[in-house]
């Protein structure tokens, strides 16, 4: 039997599992369900609490149907491993979906500097200097792939030669995941010097 009692228990389930999932970031499934299982349970304890007085509930006289609630709670406290492990294996796959993203920004971020690298051999080639910013290699390649796969822009360094002639040499890198240069998560390209 459905009351304003029930509906308005479900109601607060499911605002209850949706601000979760907002807050903590976590899957909104998982907090369903979890959700459901409390509803479905305080749903039973409304029916056993009602017909209690009755002293039946689900046809059972009191004393079994107390047991019978009582194992219901020990089989619910017992599905609790069961939804841990379920979760953590969710979060392991989150984390090493996490890595492989990180994996594939390095590696991107590694074949753009290669392709700048020799955008800018081309741009030495056409002009006898390397150029003062990578903004000058707009007429080789596009701007996006100007920056790394953090959306921000490499750091281009050009280097007079040992007799001070500019822009015959180069540094070139990114700041890697955390965006602060000379950190362990730089990534470089080599160093060119002609």
């Amino acid at each position: 039997m459905i009351d304003k009692y029930n509906i308005t228990f479900w109601i607060l389930c499911i605002i209850f599992t949706v601000f979760l999932a907002k807050k903590k970031g976590r899957s909104i499934l998982i907090w369903f369900v979890v959700s459901l299982l409390l509803g479905i349970f305080a749903a039973i304890g409304i029916l056993f609490a009602r017909n209690l007085n009755n002293n039946k509930v689900f046809g059972l006289n009191r004393n079994d149907s107390i047991i019978a609630f009582l194992l219901l709670i020990a089989l619910s406290i017992s599905s609790i491993p069961a939804i841990q492990k379920i979760y953590k294996k969710y979060l392991i796959v989150i984390e090493q979906k996490k890595k492989s993203d990180e994996m594939y920004k390095q590696i991107n971020t590694q074949i753009r500097l290669h392709y700048i690298r020799e955008y800018l051999e081309m741009y030495r080639k056409d002009h006898g200097k390397y150029p003062s910013s990578l903004k000058a290699l707009t007429d080789y390649t596009d701007d996006e792939m100007l920056i790394d796969k953090w959306g921000r822009p490499f750091r281009y360094i050009p280097k007079p030669d040992s007799q001070g002639r500019p822009n015959q040499s180069y540094e070139l890198y990114s700041a890697g995941k955390d965006g602060l240069f000379n950190t362990e998560d730089d990534l470089y390209g080599i160093e060119i010097s002609k």
